[in-house]
């Protein structure tokens, strides 16, 4: 992960859909964005992932993009605090 990820935003009824993910050239890690599900106006949320976390998640088919995830399941899926 980056040296301090963003928090995850805090509103309950916002949902998010993968949006991208892609290898960092160089290195064992993944860039993996969510986007904001119309109509939020709300950032998407970016993680770098170790290779190891990028392959249980998709292997648990929780990187299809025909999921959405609140910030909070999000929070749980990356192991971060759930958001205030």
């Amino acid at each position: 992960m980056p040296e301090r990820s963003p928090p995850l935003p805090a509103d309950p009824s916002t949902r998010y859909r993968l949006w991208s993910e892609k290898a960092v050239e160089g290195t064992d890690m993944w860039d993996v964005e969510w986007q904001a599900v119309p109509p939020s106006t709300l950032p998407s949320i970016v993680r770098r992932l170790s290779r190891e976390t990028f392959q249980a998640l998709d292997a648990a088919a929780l990187l299809d993009s025909c999921y959405v995830f609140t910030a909070e399941a999000l929070a749980s899926l990356l192991g971060e605090p759930a958001p205030l």
